[in-house]
């Protein structure tokens, strides 16, 4: 899930797509996995391995729709960012420090920071 949610936002920053909010994740409507439908169906397939919160998130993210408020889709990235990296330190793997307390992935973290 980390890996697309970094990989859909750099397709945001690639289209430079005009928007108010700094987390945005971008699509490409014919592409395997880069659709906000592969997200939705990697959730549901793997829902057993995510946490209460996800859950939730995920939950709002997929419900809306036209179009996902901006602040459902931030909390969805968010919440899936930090798990990663709390899985990570749990396993005394390296994690990002950053991305662990911020819930952003490093590419947005450097977009919004400009």
């Amino acid at each position: 899930m980390y890996a697309l949610i970094v990989a859909r936002a750099y397709l945001f920053e690639t289209f430079n797509v005009p928007s108010k909010s700094p987390v945005v994740l971008g699509s490409i409507k014919d592409h395997e996995f880069l659709t906000k439908e592969f997200t939705d169906k990697l959730m549901f397939d793997k829902s057993a391995y995510a946490s209460t919160e996800l859950l939730d998130a995920w939950g709002k993210y997929v419900s809306s729709i036209v179009k996902t408020p901006d602040e459902v889709v931030e909390r969805f990235v968010k919440v899936a960012v930090k798990d990663y990296n709390e899985l990570k330190k749990e396993l005394g793997m390296d994690y990002d420090k950053e991305e662990y307390k911020t819930g952003l992935p490093k590419n947005i973290r450097l977009r919004t920071s400009k």
